[in-house]
């Protein structure tokens, strides 16, 4: 099927099928003057590059001239080039879906310009090949730069920059032209042809971009070319060019550096492998494509060697599937991380030796198990074989090296220290796959003149391996020395011989101690450097500290590093300038003690322990400024436990410090922080509280004083789940021989419990929340765990097989720990994962488990029925895991149809049956129990009722009068009208005169007290006119006050629930 014939700028364009009919027929295949001049018309006629569905006629094309010119026709060298400078433009679509569903038919294009690099062309037309490689794998000068690599792929247009980058470095991938420019390079090295060897590592470089481009480059040989191009003097426009490909590879592919020690192919093995084209994917893979297209992911095409996607398409499939909407859609374009980066679809790491499969298909890849030899996705051996390879590692380390010390000891040129300064960085990344690298790098004198530059001028001139006058303090040579610290400290790591050379020749570690010291005089070396620099190599000296120290801690004694880093953590702790490295300081510290325990004692002696209480009590209020932040807060916690477990006089210092006091102050702000996500901060303290107040008597015993074990119970009841486990742990001190990995809150109730004076504080405490006991808590929190597993149901035991194991399903619903965890960073997430993870069931049932245990079952008799019945099957704990582990071997010996013993199938029997007999009886207990509470609350609802309708039938009865209807005798009337009377006359009488008219009133209100008999007066509250002059006037205030001796009488009717004053009797005389 012909293309219609469409302009493209310049022309008409000519029907490439007959084009294609004038190279192949049999009466015009010799005409080779009219298929020059078609080229050029062709060629004339696109200006602006080729469209991308005419690829696929222009591919045959261009085939048949490199045919043509490979026979001897050298007339169509030109052509050929005028070819390539046309597809080196970049593809015009003609439709906006193009780029999508024709991508094969760039994939093709490039595999075909990959046959030019073959020793059968002239170097004229490999260069113009490179230049149209170059030109299209930066998207023609879009390459994106640091900047452009800040947004994510769904952030980036379409049509732009980034993603069109993206889109051709992996067509660059896909189409197998990586291979191909590898042998060209091998051939230009054999050759000695430099010009071609820069153009063809400028290709290379601009390859390596990608982290999938960077592994093929690897699996291709091109590590075997590398100490070539690098051999050419640090002048050579070849050699900055071939440093950044080898930076990209390493940081890119982090498995190269692992490979070198494997061996690899020898230049003339690569010009003899051969690249074949990759075959032509199948239509059945479209819908998989099209998906990755969609979904922004890589697909697992067919490839061929070195994961070469098809290069060879015919006209009519590629037509055809043109026609059917485009179901050659590519596995590139919106996988595109828009820093013009790959989006690391999956990575390649090495671990032991072993690799994870390439980055464009996402099959495993087999390579360095096998020396020397790689197994690609078709099942054919790679490029490395063991007959033919050669190990590089030390060829490149001695290249490198030299490279080094040349530019350092000649280059003073800016881009010279530049290039020293970009060796230094490759032999770093390097440095990191172990001895395997460093050892060379040892034998060529690397860290001689490393160590030379790190300790100079501060201690030496760095003579003869730089000039004094070298060393100045621009930019590029402070990097250049912060870079010599990295590979002193990474070579010290690997190599001994590095360590003892570098710490007693050199001696590296008074250098660095230089840069933290507080002294007010600093050396002129140090004071050289302005602050943003003094800074930078700070963090640096306390970096390189925290990895060489541990190594020589003898030497750091004799240096006085001791001192100098306690000095400088209490400097820190006031001064802005130092506060920022003040965790990093800590973190040297913890890492000299946990190395060298034996130093605990001389920290301890400096007086660690009181500067690290201050950091742990500086936080910053609310809303103002200062206090030392959380992570650095964390750190001293963590330095502090250390220093305490690892030696029993720093548990003395800490008590005289008011260490205690610091610690429950940690708990009670723990116990009011949001409790919702677990606290790697929480943990710190609750370790602090393990390991600085558990273990010593008397720091127990001020912590108990003081209502610790208050806030700890708090702390279990109302903060993290997470943290559970480790306040348990440590009062049953479950986990005292491991406490690397020991879980939260359990664990230091537990250890606490061990003393039998703490037992007290555990039973009187009483929740604020709810007024609960300690026992009724743990309780719950075995219960909400007995909810995830069905242990029981209803009260009892549902499994007797298994007890622990239950249902193996949640009979009612617990709201997870992990659903606050989604708007959160990754990282974070993680880490709190982490936390909850490491905090399981299993453990928590253990812990609280240690903790009823060690207070004793037969103490909790203030706990209900139903607790009761928990108690049952807590108690029980130890048994039941002993028969879990039973059944876990029998699974065990039926899996792998093993059958053991007579005595062994008597041990598991029993063991198993135990389980069961032992789990029938808890069942039948729990039953009995939770039965006898069924009765009592029948009983108290009995009870309840039987007093509610007493108390309806009283309340009936009083509604109505009761007459007294008792009689009594003459004898009995007469004795009590005598006692009336005689009360009567004692009782209080007032003696104040009054007027006559009130005094008769008052002899009427006698006269009908008396003739009122027994009737009481009613008491009489005074109102407020009485008690302050209202409108009854003098006379009412002066009455009222006659009838009340005690003198506030008249008061108390205000007091609510009072009797009431005196009833007021007034007596006259007549």
């Amino acid at each position: 099927m012909g293309t219609e014939p469409e302009p493209n700028g310049a022309g008409t364009m000519p029907d490439l099928d007959r084009m294609i009919k004038l190279f192949t027929g049999p009466n015009s295949s010799e005409l080779y003057e009219r298929h020059a001049a078609a080229i050029d018309r062709l060629c004339k006629s696109n200006p602006t590059g080729f469209a991308i569905r005419d690829l696929p006629r222009v591919q045959q094309i261009f085939e048949l001239t490199l045919g043509l010119l490979k026979n001897g026709q050298q007339m169509f060298l030109e052509p050929a080039c005028q070819l390539l400078r046309t597809l080196s433009k970049p593809f015009v679509k003609r439709t906006s879906t193009d780029e999508f569903k024709m991508l094969n038919n760039i994939a093709n294009m490039l595999s075909s310009v990959g046959k030019v690099f073959s020793a059968d062309y002239s170097a004229s037309i490999q260069l113009v090949a490179c230049q149209m490689l170059h030109a299209f794998s930066t998207a023609h000068g879009s390459r994106p730069s640091a900047l452009d690599r800040l947004p994510s792929p769904t952030e980036t247009d379409t049509g732009s920059g980034p993603r069109q980058y993206h889109t051709n470095q992996t067509l660059i991938g896909r189409s197998g032209v990586i291979p191909s420019v590898i042998r060209g390079l091998a051939t230009a090295i054999l050759g000695a042809n430099e010009v071609l060897m820069i153009s063809l590592t400028s290709t290379l470089l601009s390859f390596s971009y990608m982290a999938s481009n960077c592994t093929q480059l690897v699996d291709a040989g091109v590590l075997s070319c590398l100490p070539h191009v690098l051999g050419y003097g640090y002048t050579h426009d070849l050699t900055a060019v071939s440093v950044e490909l080898l930076w990209n590879l390493v940081e890119y592919a982090p498995e190269t550096k692992y490979r070198l020690s494997d061996p690899q192919p020898l230049l003339t093995r690569l010009l003899t492998i051969p690249v074949e084209p990759p075959q032509q994917q199948q239509q059945g893979a479209a819908a998989e494509e099209a998906a990755a297209v969609t979904q922004h992911r890589p697909i697992s095409g067919t490839r061929g060697v070195s994961g070469q996607a098809s290069p060879q398409a015919e006209a009519s499939g590629d037509m055809a599937a043109d026609e059917t909407g485009g179901q050659d859609a590519a596995d590139m374009g919106h996988d595109l991380d828009p820093s013009g980066q790959a989006a690391e679809s999956p990575s390649v790491h090495h671990q032991g030796g072993e690799q994870e499969g390439n980055a464009v298909n996402g099959e495993e890849r087999q390579g360095d198990e096998q020396a020397g030899e790689a197994q690609l996705d078709e099942g054919r051996d790679g490029p490395s074989s063991g007959e033919d390879g050669e190990v590089v590692v030390e060829a490149l380390a001695s290249t490198l090296c030299g490279l080094y010390r040349s530019a350092l000891g000649s280059g003073f040129r800016q881009v010279d220290k530049e290039l020293r300064n970009d060796v230094l960085v490759v032999l770093n990344l390097l440095l990191e796959a172990g001895p395997d690298f460093a050892v060379p790098c040892y034998s060529s004198g690397l860290f001689d003149a490393v160590g030379a530059v790190s300790t100079a001028p501060e201690l030496a001139d760095g003579s003869p391996h730089v000039k004094p006058w070298g060393l100045t303090t621009d930019d590029v040579d402070h990097e250049h020395k912060l870079l010599c610290w990295r590979a002193t400290a990474a070579g010290s790591q690997q190599v001994p011989a590095a360590l003892q050379l570098v710490v007693q020749q050199y001696n590296f570690l008074g250098v660095l101690l230089q840069y933290i010291s507080t002294s007010d005089a600093p050396p002129p070396a140090v004071r050289r450097w302005n602050a943003d620099q003094l800074n930078a190599l700070r963090s640096a000296a306390l970096s390189s500290l925290y990895r060489v120290a541990p190594l020589a801690a003898e030497s750091y004694v004799a240096v006085g590093g001791l001192s100098e880093l306690v000095a400088f953590v209490r400097s820190s702790h006031g001064q802005n300038v130092l506060t920022q490295h003040t965790e990093g300081a800590l973190r040297h510290l913890y890492c000299m003690c946990q190395d060298v325990p034996d130093l605990a004692e001389s920290f301890g002696a400096e007086g660690l322990v009181p500067v690290l209480l201050d950091i742990v009590q500086d936080v910053s209020s609310p809303g103002s400024a200062g206090g030392q932040p959380e992570g650095v807060r964390h750190f001293a916690l963590m330095l502090l436990s250390l220093l305490c477990t690892v030696n029993a006089e720093n548990l003395r210092r800490l008590r005289k410090a008011q260490g205690v006091a610091v610690l429950l102050d940690q708990l009670q702000r723990l116990i009011r922080a949001d409790p919702t996500l677990p606290s790697p901060f929480a943990v710190a303290v609750l370790d602090a509280v393990w390991c600085c107040v558990v273990p010593d008597r008397k720091n127990l015993a001020r912590f108990l004083v003081d209502e610790g074990m208050d806030a700890l119970l708090s702390l279990l009841e109302r903060g993290n789940k997470g943290h559970r486990p480790t306040i348990l742990s440590v009062l049953a001190d479950m986990l005292e021989n491991q406490r690397s990995h020991r879980p939260t809150i359990l664990s230091v109730l537990a250890d606490m419990l061990e003393n039998q004076r703490s037992h007290s504080f555990v039973h009187e405490w009483r929740s604020e929340m709810n007024q609960q006991t300690a026992a009724h808590m743990l309780i719950t929190m075995w219960q909400e765990e007995d909810a995830l597993r069905g242990l029981t149901v209803d009260g009892v035991l549902s499994n007797t097989s298994r007890p622990l194991t239950g249902l193996d399903k949640r009979t009612r619903w617990v709201p997870n720990e992990t659903v606050a965890y989604g708007n959160m960073e990754a990282e974070r997430r993680a880490q709190l994962q982490t936390l909850v993870e490491g905090c399981s069931g299993e453990q928590l049932l253990a812990k609280i488990y240690s903790v009823l245990k060690l207070l004793g079952m037969d103490s909790l008799g203030y706990v209900s029925l139903q607790d009761r019945a928990v108690l049952c099957l807590i108690e029980k704990y130890v048994k039941f895991r002993q028969g879990e582990v039973w059944r876990e071997i029998q699974e065990e010996f039926d899996a792998e149809g093993m059958r053991p013993t007579a005595p062994d199938r008597a041990r598991l029997a029993s063991g198993i049956e135990l389980l069961e007999h032992l789990a029938k009886a808890v069942r039948d207990a729990q039953a009995q129990i939770l039965e006898r509470h069924v009765d009592g609350a029948r009983q108290q609802e009995a009870k309840f009722f039987e007093d509610m309708r007493a108390q309806k039938k009283l309340e009936q009865e009083m509604r109505f009068y009761q007459k007294d209807k008792s009689q009594m005798t003459l004898a009995e009337l007469r004795e009590a009208k005598q006692k009336k009377e005689t009360m009567l006359r004692n009782s209080i009488c007032s003696f104040r005169f009054m007027d006559a008219d009130l005094l008769d009133s008052t002899q009427g209100s006698a006269s009908s007290s008396v003739l009122m008999g027994s009737m009481p007066m009613p008491p009489r509250v005074p109102s407020a006119g009485s008690r302050g002059g209202s409108a009854g006037g003098p006379r009412e205030k002066r009455l009222g006050s006659a009838g009340s001796s005690s003198g506030k009488g008249s008061a108390g009717g205000d007091n609510g629930g009072g009797l009431g004053p005196l009833p007021q009797v007034s007596v006259s005389v007549q």
